[in-house]
């Protein structure tokens, strides 16, 4: 059932939900610490896992990957099956600069520019193309709104998964 989830990743989760097959979706935690890390972050979604789901299989995508590998190496017992998109065992250099880059735009409230950015860095082909529409023509009604608002929360937030992301080590596991 996606009916909370948003609008996007009810869409992109969509082929997963076959008859019979149940998709929870576990997003990350707002108001990070600073410091937070992957496997923090793990050990938290070991908890709701092993109280409300049970073993089951597990996607990890991007940052929620690097999550999942510290997961499935400290809780076998909860990981059925494991897969991996878009994520790596390590950040290279090129990624960290990324992410130092978004995060100043978080921090300066220029989320519209933020949005582009991540865009440019995430996506390639139509995709990249249908986006930059969305944003060129969608989102300034958002930013005429106040949506989002400030840069606090969001900010920080954005910072600290930076920092898990930068020091996530998962060669090991």
């Amino acid at each position: 059932d996606f009916a909370r989830a948003p609008v996007f990743w009810a869409w992109f989760f969509r082929p997963f939900a076959d008859p019979g097959r149940r998709v929870v979706l576990l997003g990350r935690p707002r108001a990070l610490r600073s410091g937070t890390s992957t496997a923090d972050l793990a050990a938290s979604y070991a908890e709701v896992i092993e109280r409300h789901i049970g073993p089951t299989r597990v996607v990890g995508i991007s940052m929620g990957g690097m999550i999942a590998q510290h997961l499935a190496a400290a809780r076998p017992d909860l990981v059925v099956r494991l897969a991996l998109a878009v994520t790596a065992a390590r950040v290279g250099s090129g990624g960290i600069a990324e992410g130092e880059r978004l995060a100043q735009l978080a921090a300066a409230g220029r989320w519209q520019q933020f949005a582009r950015e991540t865009n440019r860095i995430c996506f390639d082909g139509w995709l990249r193309v249908l986006l930059a529409l969305l944003l060129t023509l969608v989102a300034p009604l958002f930013w005429r709104l106040g949506v989002p608002r400030g840069n606090g929360g969001r900010a920080r937030d954005f910072r600290a998964s930076c920092e898990a992301c930068r020091t996530h080590d998962g060669s090991a596991l």
